[in-house]
């Protein structure tokens, strides 16, 4: 009998409770479990990483036969990450996911599993959860995105907003937030309908992407409001930003456009730039301010909202 089919006859010996005593011949059906699981099962030396056992979900998980008992574990992984592999090994208990050649997402778990007292091996499942994390990352996708319109709603905008708060605070850098809130909408929808309103909304949010850069995230805030992060971004490049994206909103040619009372699409605008000691929730307020006051004062504006704290570092930077 050749090594493979000696360790491969000791291993299914082991399992079935027939080499040794003790609790683990409580275990003598788990032969049929372990060719049965739908989960990929192999029992790895300890001390030199050689596959002693798999199960039928692991070698078809692998494309694979028999021969796989006798092999080093590692053979099937890249070589790059051979190391990464060994070294998770040794901490017997985490999991990890491993990217297979095809693209498949493999995830892995480890435990180190003692034989009765015969030996002990690393006990490693396996199985591919492409398809979960597909459908988990599609719903994620979904919660964070505007159905209507494919931008992103008001919850990863919220999200966003955060994380560029957290860094201006760190590192001491500008954004500005700029609020859009399309004029006369309810007139819009009662003379040419709800389905030519959402029509509108989505000419206006591709107008805002083609407008904003890569780095700029463009948002459907809720209703006809839309609102734009621009990181890295002071006050006077987020009102020449918001002029820009005025602009091109009023010169978008919509359907029924015409009959608005402003002959056209447009859309009030407020800009609000960070300042140190503000909370995210207040610049984005400040912006919505802003909004109210272009609607105020005649719509199809742009208003900048300037603390006084603001206003004072505008003119030092005037003057100086």
């Amino acid at each position: 009998m050749d090594r493979t089919k000696k360790t491969s006859s000791l291993a299914r010996e082991k399992l079935e409770g027939r080499v040794v005593g003790g609790k683990f011949s409580e275990l003598a059906n788990y032969s049929d479990l372990f060719d049965r699981s739908h989960e990929g099962i192999a029992f790895v030396d300890v001390r030199n990483f050689e596959i002693l056992e798999t199960n039928t979900a692991f070698r078809a998980l692998f494309a694979t036969d028999q021969t796989a008992e006798g092999r080093p574990f590692l053979e099937f992984f890249p070589e790059k990450d051979r190391g990464d592999i060994q070294a998770w090994l040794a901490t017997a208990g985490s999991s990890r996911d491993q990217t297979s050649d095809d693209g498949r997402i493999l995830e892995f778990s480890v435990a180190r599993v003692r034989l009765a007292d015969y030996c002990e091996v690393f006990q490693i499942i396996a199985r591919d959860v492409s398809k979960e994390r597909e459908r988990r990352n599609l719903l994620e996708r979904q919660s964070q995105t505007d159905e209507m319109t494919g931008l992103a709603n008001f919850r990863a905008f919220r999200a966003r907003l955060a994380s560029e708060h957290d860094r201006a605070e760190k590192m001491q850098v500008p954004y500005c937030v700029v609020f859009f809130d399309v004029d006369h909408f309810k007139h819009f929808n009662d003379r040419n309908g709800h389905p030519a309103g959402d029509e509108a909304l989505r000419i206006l949010a591709r107008t805002l992407r083609r407008t904003a850069s890569k780095s700029e995230f463009v948002a459907r805030y809720g209703g006809e409001e839309f609102v734009v992060l621009l990181p890295g971004v002071g006050l006077e490049a987020g009102r020449e930003f918001a002029e820009r994206a005025r602009n091109e909103i009023s010169k978008e040619k919509f359907p029924f456009g015409e009959n608005q009372p402003l002959g056209r699409v447009t859309a009030s605008i407020g800009v609000a730039v960070y300042e140190e000691g503000a909370a995210a929730d207040e610049i984005l307020k400040r912006a919505d301010t802003a909004l109210y006051d272009s609607k105020q004062g005649g719509r199809n504006r742009v208003t900048t909202f300037i603390s006084g704290k603001a206003a004072l570092n505008y003119i030092l930077k005037k003057t100086g």
